[in-house]
């Protein structure tokens, strides 16, 4: 059986270590939040995480309890509301991950066609929600 590597993996094979974390922008960080919403009214914003200017966005994750009947989220930015996570039913606890090909990769800025993206946040749709929702958004910078 043969080891095989990616593309980009093939290029990294001889690098030297203390080079591969410049590699993709730097060390990954993340930005944990949590909010207990108490019937939060529908089109309502949580702010979740504010990114530094130039942040690379690797990875989103969601958990919820139950928020309410026909309830939904979405996480996005002032750019683009669902721009990580399309739309979830959240009437339900459950969890939801990085899921918008727009979102993948996608470097924050303070200024992105007059919108300030590095303010990541959740938009709750549907109904009044009550219960808890945590977040946790991974970067490099």
């Amino acid at each position: 059986m043969a080891t095989v590597f990616g593309n980009n993996s093939n290029k990294l094979v001889n690098v030297p270590s203390d080079l591969v974390d410049a590699v993709d922008n730097g060390p990954l960080q993340v930005f944990t939040d949590s909010y207990e919403a108490a019937a939060l009214a529908q089109n309502s914003v949580i702010a979740i995480a504010k990114l530094p200017p130039k942040a690379k966005v690797k990875e989103v994750v969601l958990a919820w309890d139950a928020l309410g009947a026909l309830t939904t989220l979405v996480c996005g930015d002032a750019g683009d509301a669902d721009r990580y996570i399309t739309s979830q039913d959240s009437s339900s606890a459950g969890m939801a991950r990085l899921n918008a090909i727009t979102g993948m990769d996608y470097t924050a800025s303070e200024n992105d066609g007059g919108n300030d993206t590095t303010l990541i946040e959740l938009t709750l749709g549907g109904g009044a929600g009550t219960g808890t929702i945590t977040s946790q958004v991974f970067y490099t910078t």
